[in-house]
């Protein structure tokens, strides 16, 4: 009888010990190197959507400034696409468009983006986990910030 109550105890304390272990800590994160190559990666993407996005230029178009940028988040092995787009358009390139975007790097998806045009601003964000802040500008401040919170590196 004693050699039951020994065994259920010892039993017990090691159910326990499973109870108090925390197992999101088991998913492992990328050594260095893998890490490194994850961002090469991520990077090789974006060039990828610039050069895609910068090929819709049509010849009524003057491109004033463009550029991409990448992050790898570790935390979400996800890759982001921040790009950026500035033109003059119309008859006597008489009108303004910047354009900043962002993508989620493995789905292609769109996740935000704002935008000026003529001085006017507007901004929409398609993730559907975030809360959306209309405000003034049209969600431009929103969207803007939004991109600018993910592309954030964490330190």
């Amino acid at each position: 009888m004693r050699s039951d109550v020994v065994k259920v105890t010892a039993l017990s304390l090691v159910f326990a010990a499973f109870a108090v272990i925390d197992f999101s800590a088991a998913q492992m994160q990328p050594t260095a190197t893998e890490a490194f190559h994850l961002r090469q990666e991520c990077k090789s993407l974006a060039d990828k959507k610039a050069e895609e996005l910068l090929s819709i230029n049509p010849d009524f178009q003057q491109l004033i400034t463009s550029y991409s940028k990448s992050k790898y988040d570790l935390k979400s092995s996800r890759c982001y696409i921040e790009i950026f787009k500035s033109w003059r358009y119309g008859k006597q390139r008489e009108s303004e468009m910047y354009v900043r975007q962002i993508y989620d790097g493995l789905t292609d998806d769109l996740l935000a983006y704002a935008q000026i045009q003529n001085g006017k601003k507007m901004g929409l964000i398609f993730d559907g986990a975030h809360v959306a802040d209309v405000g003034k500008n049209l969600g431009w401040d929103d969207a803007d910030n939004y991109i600018t919170n993910m592309m954030k590196e964490e330190r």
